[in-house]
């Protein structure tokens, strides 16, 4: 039946042959093979103007040199664009096992009453035949997968994301229009109680001075609308004010680490849409490009600067630690599920709402695009939302991932798990506290060196993608630099007043710190170390960048810097912090729908990658700041409002007021917790 059904289209599209437009429209083979070109895409665009003319003003003020009506010209009856995805194994073409399934990309610009089966077996029998030029050249005979429209499907709509993201909208809006509303009132009784005062202007001065932005709020519910207030949540974000006991030297590491992340995810999920991967991988192994393209070893400067500020903030906060020190077992276990919940309820809520944002963005690039996606999250996340519910996705296959660079957030979860344990354990007893973390330190650093060598670790890039499971997202491989973090946390929070060093050991650590970075993000200019040899730098760079950030955060801490932590320090870098959160998790969408939805693919060339690296950056730096406002800021008020709701405050013991720049609301997670430094030393 589809042999006989076939036959109909095929003389339709003989017949339309003398079209030279659809033949343009339709794809062929193009230069580059070698290196990895098949995408053979032809041209939407050209195929719509069969039927639809481009919009082309001509005038006849001058001569042409062009066909009469070869713009205006109309199909005799109406085309459609198709693709066709066909896997060849042509020995002729680079494998370079990452990300590459040698899978052609063909453009078909052909009647509309063709179906897809019958363009299949078209196809097929297309290539069966040798009709190709290319077959006889690389020696191969692809193999038909799919065939594709790429128009949206209308079932899209009836997506549960869809209605997901639009109950959270109407619900985000409508609680930004309270909070708005309910602003407007108490601003008009502010002013009518200053009118109706007059007279007693200074005591109506001494009731409205100490009103604040949530002063007013006597109730939870209320104190819940005002979390959504936009004006106060934007105000937030551009605050760059900091107390004179922050440490805004973390803001520029974190700012300048997700930038040269982003640029990595530049090339990563672009991939699919590169026509010359080959040289894309050439380009990635010059030295010039190594900041970019070993970016994924900055996460562990995430990790240590979590595990900083978790150690860091438990030790310092005295009354806390005696708190779990004289409580039961049952008490603790209490407090550790409120300290669970509160960092659950702070990080989730934007994280989950892009997740089911991402999961309809990969179903309609998989649906439109006209590439071959090798990364399905859109199934991922339908299958296996539930694991990046409850953090732990990175237990399992990346091929199996939601959304694919949220793994790291599934490690800081379990990692916060982790090591709250062990500092309850170590408020109860300090002595063995330590004998158990140096034991934990010194068995992961062991597990990792035996882990690695089992796999045969090399750093290159076949292998990095083919181990990522064991090697790069699974926790017990990137706890190191959380330990490192940890330990440098507790050194600052119980010797701080301690610290003494001279000038001169200040230099000397300083220029050890920019030599392990240095190393750390150049340790792959050569890629084919013997594997013990790789293996053993893999694990000891991992290290030593941890212990670079970690020492330059203690001694700006202990009021040692220079001009580079100033630089890190400034206004710049700490309003970029509060967005480091928002970027990360958007930057991906927003580099696959760009991409993914072009009419071309895409040439690997250095110049027009950094120009676009920027502009993903400003999209994700201005996306960032609508769902930070919206999505983030209003949990971690509501987070930190639901454990008030119980707390029992000592009336006779004043509490000092935070400052701004302590004030955890203002830095949301992940890595963005206050830090107070008491210590004001500096060299002079």
């Amino acid at each position: 039946m589809q042999t006989g059904s076939a036959v109909p289209c095929g003389r339709s599209c003989v017949s339309v042959g003398p079209v030279g437009r659809l033949l343009d429209a339709s794809g062929s083979q193009e230069p580059g093979f070698m290196w990895g070109h098949n995408h053979w895409i032809g041209s939407e665009k050209g195929c719509e103007s069969t039927r639809t003319p481009l919009s082309i003003t001509l005038s006849d003020r001058y001569r042409r040199n062009m066909k009469r009506n070869l713009v205006s010209a109309l199909a005799p009856f109406e085309l459609d664009y198709r693709i066709v995805f066909a896997k060849h194994q042509s020995a002729w073409q680079v494998d370079v096992k990452f990300q590459s399934e040698n899978i052609l990309h063909i453009g078909v610009c052909i009647p509309r009453s063709c179906t897809n089966d019958e363009l299949h077996n078209l196809t097929a029998r297309y290539f069966d035949e040798n009709l190709v030029l290319a077959q006889d050249i690389y020696e191969f005979k692809p193999n038909v997968l799919h065939v594709k429209n790429t128009t949206l499907d209308r079932a899209f709509w009836s997506k549960p994301s869809v209605f997901i993201i639009g109950v959270s909208l109407a619900f985000t809006l409508l609680m930004i229009y309270l909070a708005h509303c309910r602003e407007q009132r108490l601003m008009e009784e502010k002013n009518n109680n200053h009118m109706d005062g007059i007279a007693g202007a200074s005591s109506a001065a001494v009731r409205t001075e100490g009103g604040s932005d949530l002063a007013d709020a006597t109730t939870f519910t209320e104190r819940v609308i005002d979390s959504f207030n936009l004006r106060k949540n934007l105000n937030t974000i551009f605050r760059t004010d900091s107390g004179p006991q922050s440490l805004p030297v973390i803001c520029g590491m974190k700012s300048i680490c997700c930038f040269l992340i982003l640029c990595f995810h530049m090339q990563w999920y672009t991939f699919y849409t590169v026509h010359n991967p080959s040289v894309m991988l050439h380009y990635a192994e010059q030295i010039r490009f190594q900041l970019v393209s070993n970016a994924p070893l900055l996460v562990d400067v995430f990790f240590a600067i979590s595990g900083f500020l978790l150690s860091y903030n438990f030790i310092r906060n005295r009354s806390k630690v005696q708190e779990v020190k004289a409580n039961t077992v049952w008490e603790n276990g209490k407090l550790y599920g409120k300290m669970l919940l509160h960092r659950y309820l702070r990080l989730s809520p934007m994280y989950l709402f892009v997740t089911v944002l991402g999961e309809l963005t990969h179903s309609y690039i998989v649906e439109t695009s006209k590439f071959w996606v090798h990364e399905r999250s859109d199934l991922g996340c339908q299958r296996y939302w539930w694991r990046n519910l409850f953090y732990i996705q990175n237990l399992y296959p990346v091929d199996d991932f939601c959304l694919t660079w949220t793994w790291s957030l599934a490690c800081e979860m379990q990692y916060y798990m982790l090591f709250t344990v062990l500092l309850f354990v170590y408020a109860k007893s300090a002595k063995f506290g330590k004998k158990v973390f140096g034991a934990f330190a010194i068995g992961t650093l062991l597990f990792n060196i035996a882990l690695t060598l089992n796999h045969r670790f090399i750093p290159s890039y076949d292998v990095l993608y083919n181990t990522g499971d064991a090697l790069y997202t699974a926790p017990w491989s990137r706890v190191s630099p959380y330990v490192v973090g940890v330990y440098f946390g507790w050194l600052m929070a119980s010797s701080r007043d301690k610290f003494t060093i001279t000038q001169n050991q200040y230099r000397w650590y300083w220029l050890l710190a920019c030599f392990c970075v240095i190393f750390s993000m150049h340790s792959t200019i050569k890629r084919n170390f013997p594997f013990p040899i790789a293996s053993t730098v893999m694990v000891a760079v991992r290290w030593l960048i941890s212990w670079a950030a970690c020492w330059v955060i203690l001694a700006t801490g202990c009021g040692y810097s220079n001009i580079v932590t100033r630089v890190l320090s400034s206004k710049f870098f700490v309003h970029i912090n509060k967005l480091t959160y928002g970027i990360y998790l958007l930057n991906p969408l927003i580099i696959i729908v760009t991409f993914g939805v072009s009419d071309s693919s895409v040439h690997a060339d250095p110049i027009p990658a950094i120009v676009m690296a920027f502009g993903v950056t400003l999209l994700s730096y201005m996306a960032a700041i609508v769902f930070s406002a919206c999505f983030e800021i209003p949990y971690c008020r509501i987070s930190s409002e639901i454990l008030k709701l119980n707390r029992k405050v000592p009336p006779t013991i004043p509490q000092p007021a935070p400052t701004k720049a302590t004030d955890s609301t203002h830095h949301p997670p992940p890595l963005v917790h206050p830090v107070s430094i008491e210590s004001e030393r500096k060299i002079q």
